[in-house]
Order: structure tokens, then C-alpha cells, then sequence
């Protein structure tokens, strides 16, 4: 395994087919391959595989820190056909039963627009504005935007939905009815709403990770059922149905929720510096080509 990582360029770099590379029994038989005492082989292989296990481990972790944060969603907020959630902090038992209303009553969307042809309005200026796209949400934390691929001109903003950091963007197509924060101020295209004029019913944290709720993306889906594109309306979006509870309690989940969030990311994190680790290992332990 660790011969075959070793020498990838160098099979790459003797496969020929442009569709499907490939390399012949002939080829791979003239590779030179360092082979040290099966001692040094066993020790080089103790050494990586333990890491493996360390790795694997974390791996469990982390998807175990997933798990627990989905079923405490589940639990610190009311589900369909309920008025309380099933675990409440001790301070809010006794505050009754939670509100519940169409979304137009306590949030406005505003949807995104783009410049047209946009490929006249993309620049690499270090100067240009950030070009938020539902691409860049693969690199987004904890549903937080922190960066983006492209960058517009100002002429092009003008032209376009401006956000400022700290917003709250809703995805219309594709990945619909994901929400996110931004850690940067740019321009939205048609694919996104921005949210506003909800802070005097909720806690934005509290309303990322409520929109973000199975019970909310079950109703997106609910709701855009039987279209050809799969995709959202502001109409859509307006008569989904949102809990609310007082501020005090908002911010107590939302604090809960936020604080798992930074144990995920952290142990993300690890990982990533385990697997460079291993990388780095496997570099120092096996002779350059």
C-alpha cells in the first residue's frame, strides 16, 4: 500500500490514454523499488499503521460529536405537532409553550441579483468585491462563509444585492434552504436571499441553527415537492412555519449549540494535523525517488 503512494507519479507518469490512463505489466515490472530488511519493513509499517488507528479513532470522534449535536437539535427544539421541546434548561420549564407563525411575519427576505453577462463583470483585482456564490459554501465552517472563489468589479456590485459581514444568507437553488453566516461583506446573485429585519424576534445564532433544523428542511422540501428544478420561492419560504420563544431562552440553546459547534471544528482540525503528520511521516520515512 504505502510502495503503491510512494511511486503514484511515478505511474502516472508512465500510463498512457488520454480518457482512461493506464500502464501495462511491462511498465510497472521496470519501476526501481527500494526494499529495506523485513525488520525496517515492520517497524516503517507498526509506526504508520498506528497512526492509522489514531486517526481512525478521531475519525469516530467526529462523526460521534455530529451525531450528538443532531440529536440535540432534535430535542432542544419543539417537532412537528409539539409546542415545547423535550429537553428544556431548568430556568425556562415553567415559561410555557412556544409561539409558532409563518416566517413573513417575523423575518423579510431579500433575494440576490446578478450583473449580466456576468463574465464582463469578474475581475482578479485585489480591490474587487467578493462574488458570493453556493459554491463557496464547500469551505464554509460550521455554516459560516469565511471566503470566496471570484471577486466582481465595482461596477458589478452596483448591479447586485450588496451584504455585509455578520448577514444571514438563505440558498434558493440548489443546495436550497441551507442558511449561512458571513465573516465577509460582497455581492449575492439570484441563488440566495439575504435575511433582515428579524432581530427584534430572534437571536441570530439561535435562528442559523433553527433554520438549519431537519424540521425546517422538511418543510423546504415539503413545500417545493413536485417542481421540475428544485428550488425555492420567497413565496415557498414565507409560508414555512417558525418556533419562537423569548430571547433569553434563544440565546441559552444557541450558546448550547454554538459550543458543540467548536468541538466539531476543533476536532476537525486535529484530524487535518494528524493526516499531515502522516504525510510528513511517510515523506521522512521512505527514501526520495
Amino acid at each position: 500500500y504505502y510502495w503503491i503512494i510512494q511511486h503514484k507519479n511515478e505511474l502516472k507518469r508512465k500510463s498512457s490514454g488520454s480518457t482512461f490512463p493506464e500502464i501495462g505489466k511491462s511498465e510497472i515490472v521496470k519501476i526501481n523499488v527500494y526494499r529495506p530488511e523485513k525488520n525496517e519493513q515492520q517497524k516503517i509499517a507498526a509506526c504508520l499503521s498506528s497512526l492509522d488507528g489514531v486517526i481512525a479513532a478521531h475519525t469516530q470522534k467526529l462523526e460521534l460529536l455530529k451525531a450528538h449535536k443532531k440529536g440535540l437539535m432534535q430535542n432542544l427544539f419543539p417537532q412537528k405537532g409539539e409546542k415545547v421541546p423535550k429537553y428544556r434548561f431548568k430556568e425556562f420549564e415553567k415559561d410555557g409553550e412556544w409561539a409558532i407563525n409563518e416566517f413573513e411575519n417575523y423575518i423579510k427576505l431579500y433575494r440576490g441579483s446578478s450583473p449580466r453577462p456576468i463574465q464582463d463583470y469578474l475581475t482578479q483585482d485585489i480591490n474587487g468585491v467578493n462574488w458570493i456564490k453556493i459554491g463557496d459554501t464547500k469551505n464554509a465552517v460550521n455554516s459560516v462563509i469565511h471566503q470566496v472563489e471570484e471577486k466582481i468589479t465595482r461596477k458589478g456590485a452596483e448591479k447586485s444585492r450588496t451584504v455585509k459581514k455578520g448577514e444571514l444568507i438563505l440558498a434558493n437553488s440548489m443546495s436550497f434552504g441551507k442558511t449561512y453566516e458571513l465573516s465577509i461583506d460582497g455581492c449575492i446573485y439570484d441563488g440566495w436571499f439575504v435575511l433582515r429585519e428579524f432581530e427584534k424576534h430572534f437571536d441570530k445564532s439561535f435562528l442559523l441553527h433553527l433554520l438549519n433544523s431537519e424540521y425546517m428542511q422538511s418543510q423546504y422540501k415539503r413545500l417545493s415537492a413536485g417542481g421540475i428544478v428544485q428550488n425555492i420561492s420567497s413565496e415557498i419560504v414565507y409560508k414555512t412555519k417558525l418556533f419562537h420563544t423569548s430571547k433569553n431562552e434563544q440565546q441559552k440553546i444557541a450558546a448550547c449549540l454554538s459550543y458543540i459547534d467548536a468541538l466539531i471544528t476543533a476536532q476537525a482540525e486535529k484530524m487535518e494535523q494528524l493526516k499531515l503528520h502522516k504525510k510528513g511521516l511517510m515523506q521522512g520515512l521512505f527514501p526520495k525517488m
